[in-house]
């Protein structure tokens, strides 16, 4: 069955310059789901800390903005609709591009 949540309905954290959200995952659903989704807006210029990645596969969508993500000892350029597949890997640090950057993040639920 579908599920529709709005924004107010969603478990936000924040941090310097930068948001949390996540969308969609076992907490925020009360069961058992086989994915996660987390939205994160940065603030232009902003980093945030290490974002744990728990799945064998994950991406990040980029949905405005731009910057930079750091995947162990690799840099990959971000920019609005661009996509990153992570596959493997355990985890994901953003910085926002001088426009501030909004992206989502989606992995499966379990390693």
């Amino acid at each position: 069955m579908p599920v529709v949540r709005h924004r107010s309905e969603m478990t936000t954290r924040h941090g310097a310059g930068w948001t949390e959200t996540v969308c969609a995952g076992s907490a925020a659903f009360g069961a058992p789901v086989e994915m996660q989704g987390r939205l994160f807006t940065l603030a232009p210029a902003a980093a945030m800390p290490p974002v744990p990645i728990a799945a064998q596969e994950a991406m990040v969508y980029v949905a405005a903005g731009s910057g930079m993500a750091r995947v162990g000892a690799e840099r990959y350029p971000l920019e609005r609709e661009s996509m990153l597949w992570l596959s493997p890997a355990t985890e994901i640090a953003l910085t926002a591009g001088p426009d501030g950057l909004e992206c989502m993040l989606a992995q499966s639920a379990g390693a």
